[in-house]
């Protein structure tokens, strides 16, 4: 059973969001749910079009958030439909093994939006920042407040560069949106950002739509696409002639 739920309804306002009070606890959940690194939550997830979709089993939901009464199947389900229509999460259904049909469900550029602005530090309570406390289902108590807020402004500064980064792909990826709700795509980001720096990966980035299409250039319009072929754009860069090279050669 979870012990905690978060909802900030400054933020939900501040949207323009019309979802109840349940199904911003089921908003909760789902944001649990598809962000935890849990092994166990690994195996009920599936990929489509490159998009990791994580199963929401409506039995756990029920049995994780006894608070909620009168919850079924029938209840639950137009929750999720309006938390879809919403813009919050994305839903696919697949045939279990049992020859039912399982809903599936991945979050959407709309939920970061919601999140980083619940990461913000409570500083009457002392508490870690909303991802941490979210996922481990733990409160933990932070004496020090002032180390909490610089890493939690670190934190939202490095979820903010990667948002910025994956909307520099538009230029380049027709469907660039759906990198936002694929964690391997901002791990490459994030990764690259870590190692080269946010300006000189979004340097390269903008470099991309230039050379889009030219013999032998490298296809990349992802960020893990870059992640991979990083080399080859820099080898590719150095051979043309006469034009400065970009980004992590100096």
């Amino acid at each position: 059973m979870r012990y905690q739920i978060f909802i900030n309804l400054m933020a939900l306002k501040n949207l323009g969001s019309k979802i109840t009070l349940e199904e911003a606890v089921l908003l909760d959940y789902l944001y649990w749910l598809c962000s935890s690194p849990s092994l166990e939550l690994e195996k009920m997830r599936i990929e489509v079009d490159g998009i990791k979709f994580t199963w929401f089993d409506y039995g756990y939901y029920i049995k994780e958030t006894p608070i909620l009464r009168g919850k079924t199947k029938a209840t639950i389900t137009p929750k999720l439909k309006h938390l879809e229509e919403e813009g919050f999460i994305k839903t696919t259904m697949k045939m279990g093994e049992d020859g039912g049909e399982r809903k599936f469900v991945c979050l959407l550029p709309k939920i970061d939006g919601l999140f980083i602005k619940l990461n913000s530090p409570v500083k009457k309570t002392k508490r870690d920042p909303f991802r941490k406390l979210n996922i481990d289902n733990n409160t933990n108590i932070d004496n020090n407040t002032n180390d909490n807020t610089i890493a939690t402004q670190a934190s939202l500064r490095k979820d903010q560069d990667i948002i910025d980064l994956i909307d520099k792909f538009k230029e380049i990826n027709p469907s660039y949106k759906r990198l936002f709700a694929n964690k391997s795509q901002r791990s490459a980001l994030s990764r690259l950002i870590e190692q080269h720096s946010f300006d000189r990966i979004s340097e390269i980035i903008d470099f991309l739509p230039q050379i889009q299409g030219q013999k032998y250039a490298p296809v990349i319009t992802t960020p893990i696409q870059l992640e991979d072929k990083l080399a080859q754009l820099i080898n590719y860069k150095l051979k043309e002639k006469g034009n400065p090279v970009i980004g992590l050669v100096k």
